[in-house]
Protein backbone atom coordinates (compact mmCIF):
# COMPACT_ATOMS: atom_id res chain seq x y z
CA UNK A 1 0.00 0.00 0.00
CA UNK A 2 1.28 3.40 -1.00
CA UNK A 3 0.44 6.43 1.01
CA UNK A 4 0.52 9.89 -0.53
CA UNK A 5 -0.30 13.20 1.01
CA UNK A 6 -1.07 16.30 -0.94
CA UNK A 7 -0.05 19.23 1.08
CA UNK A 8 -0.74 22.07 -1.26
CA UNK A 9 -1.94 22.53 -4.73
CA UNK A 10 -1.78 25.80 -6.52
CA UNK A 11 -0.73 27.50 -9.65
CA UNK A 12 2.73 28.80 -9.94
CA UNK A 13 1.81 31.92 -11.84
CA UNK A 14 -1.06 34.40 -11.26
CA UNK A 15 -1.46 34.99 -15.00
CA UNK A 16 -2.12 31.28 -15.53
CA UNK A 17 -4.76 31.44 -12.79
CA UNK A 18 -6.40 34.42 -14.51
CA UNK A 19 -6.43 32.61 -17.88
CA UNK A 20 -7.96 29.49 -16.30
CA UNK A 21 -10.60 31.62 -14.58
CA UNK A 22 -11.48 33.26 -17.91
CA UNK A 23 -11.69 29.83 -19.57
CA UNK A 24 -13.95 28.54 -16.78
CA UNK A 25 -16.22 31.59 -17.13
CA UNK A 26 -16.31 31.12 -20.90
CA UNK A 27 -17.16 27.42 -20.52
CA UNK A 28 -19.87 28.28 -17.99
CA UNK A 29 -21.36 30.87 -20.37
CA UNK A 30 -21.24 28.37 -23.24
CA UNK A 31 -23.03 25.71 -21.20
CA UNK A 32 -25.60 28.24 -19.99
CA UNK A 33 -26.23 29.35 -23.58
CA UNK A 34 -26.60 25.70 -24.63
CA UNK A 35 -29.11 25.05 -21.84
CA UNK A 36 -31.07 28.19 -22.72
CA UNK A 37 -31.14 27.15 -26.39
CA UNK A 38 -32.38 23.66 -25.49
CA UNK A 39 -35.05 25.18 -23.23
CA UNK A 40 -36.23 27.47 -26.05
CA UNK A 41 -36.33 24.50 -28.44
CA UNK A 42 -38.38 22.48 -25.92
CA UNK A 43 -40.80 25.39 -25.45
CA UNK A 44 -41.17 25.80 -29.21
CA UNK A 45 -41.79 22.09 -29.69
CA UNK A 46 -44.38 22.19 -26.90
CA UNK A 47 -46.10 25.16 -28.54
CA UNK A 48 -46.09 23.32 -31.87
CA UNK A 49 -47.67 20.24 -30.30
CA UNK A 50 -50.26 22.43 -28.57
CA UNK A 51 -51.13 24.18 -31.84
CA UNK A 52 -51.42 20.82 -33.64
CA UNK A 53 -53.65 19.38 -30.90
CA UNK A 54 -55.83 22.50 -30.97
CA UNK A 55 -56.17 22.27 -34.76
CA UNK A 56 -57.03 18.56 -34.52
CA UNK A 57 -59.62 19.29 -31.83
CA UNK A 58 -61.17 22.06 -33.91
CA UNK A 59 -61.32 19.74 -36.93
CA UNK A 60 -62.97 16.96 -34.95
CA UNK A 61 -65.44 19.45 -33.46
CA UNK A 62 -66.29 20.80 -36.91
CA UNK A 63 -66.83 17.25 -38.21
CA UNK A 64 -69.09 16.40 -35.27
CA UNK A 65 -71.09 19.61 -35.74
CA UNK A 66 -71.43 18.91 -39.47
CA UNK A 67 -72.58 15.35 -38.78
CA UNK A 68 -75.12 16.64 -36.25
CA UNK A 69 -76.35 19.27 -38.70
CA UNK A 70 -76.61 16.67 -41.46
CA UNK A 71 -78.56 14.32 -39.19
CA UNK A 72 -80.91 17.14 -38.19
CA UNK A 73 -81.55 18.04 -41.84
CA UNK A 74 -82.17 14.39 -42.75
CA UNK A 75 -84.62 13.96 -39.88
CA UNK A 76 -86.39 17.20 -40.76
CA UNK A 77 -86.63 16.10 -44.39
CA UNK A 78 -88.13 12.73 -43.45
CA UNK A 79 -90.72 14.33 -41.16
CA UNK A 80 -91.60 16.98 -43.74
CA UNK A 81 -91.90 14.46 -46.55
CA UNK A 82 -94.31 12.43 -44.41
CA UNK A 83 -96.35 15.53 -43.58
CA UNK A 84 -96.38 16.70 -47.20
CA UNK A 85 -97.30 13.23 -48.48
CA UNK A 86 -93.89 12.59 -50.09
CA UNK A 87 -94.13 15.59 -52.41
CA UNK A 88 -90.38 16.27 -52.52
CA UNK A 89 -90.85 19.45 -54.51
CA UNK A 90 -92.86 20.92 -51.65
CA UNK A 91 -90.31 19.64 -49.14
CA UNK A 92 -87.47 21.38 -50.99
CA UNK A 93 -89.49 24.60 -51.26
CA UNK A 94 -90.27 24.46 -47.56
CA UNK A 95 -86.66 23.80 -46.54
CA UNK A 96 -85.30 26.58 -48.77
CA UNK A 97 -87.94 28.98 -47.55
CA UNK A 98 -87.27 28.15 -43.91
CA UNK A 99 -83.51 28.68 -44.39
CA UNK A 100 -84.13 32.07 -46.01
CA UNK A 101 -86.56 32.95 -43.23
CA UNK A 102 -83.98 31.96 -40.59
CA UNK A 103 -81.33 34.14 -42.24
CA UNK A 104 -83.70 37.10 -42.46
CA UNK A 105 -84.69 36.58 -38.84
CA UNK A 106 -81.02 36.54 -37.83
CA UNK A 107 -80.50 39.82 -39.69
CA UNK A 108 -83.59 41.33 -38.05
CA UNK A 109 -82.52 40.25 -34.56
CA UNK A 110 -78.91 41.36 -35.04
CA UNK A 111 -77.32 44.40 -33.46
CA UNK A 112 -76.61 45.89 -36.86
CA UNK A 113 -78.40 49.19 -37.45
CA UNK A 114 -78.61 48.82 -41.23
CA UNK A 115 -81.94 48.75 -43.03
CA UNK A 116 -82.38 46.25 -45.81
CA UNK A 117 -84.76 46.92 -48.67
CA UNK A 118 -86.07 43.83 -50.40
CA UNK A 119 -87.67 43.84 -53.82
CA UNK A 120 -90.90 41.86 -53.62
CA UNK A 121 -90.24 40.49 -57.11
CA UNK A 122 -87.25 38.47 -55.95
CA UNK A 123 -87.33 34.71 -55.74
CA UNK A 124 -86.68 34.78 -51.99
CA UNK A 125 -89.90 36.65 -51.25
CA UNK A 126 -91.86 34.13 -53.33
CA UNK A 127 -90.19 31.33 -51.39
CA UNK A 128 -91.22 32.97 -48.12
CA UNK A 129 -94.82 33.17 -49.35
CA UNK A 130 -94.56 29.50 -50.34
CA UNK A 131 -93.19 28.78 -46.88
CA UNK A 132 -96.16 30.48 -45.23
CA UNK A 133 -98.56 28.58 -47.51
CA UNK A 134 -96.82 25.27 -46.74
CA UNK A 135 -96.96 25.93 -43.01
CA UNK A 136 -100.70 26.48 -43.29
CA UNK A 137 -101.00 23.28 -45.33
CA UNK A 138 -99.02 21.31 -42.74
CA UNK A 139 -101.15 22.68 -39.90
CA UNK A 140 -104.33 21.75 -41.76
CA UNK A 141 -103.11 18.15 -42.25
Amino acid sequence: MIKADIESFGLLDASVAKILEIQMDTEHDRRQHELNTKAKINISEGNLITAKNTADTNLITAHKQAEGHKSMIEQETVVLSEQLKNDYNLVVQYLLGSRIFDKLQTIANGKNSLTYSVNNQTVDIHRLKSLADLQKQIQNN
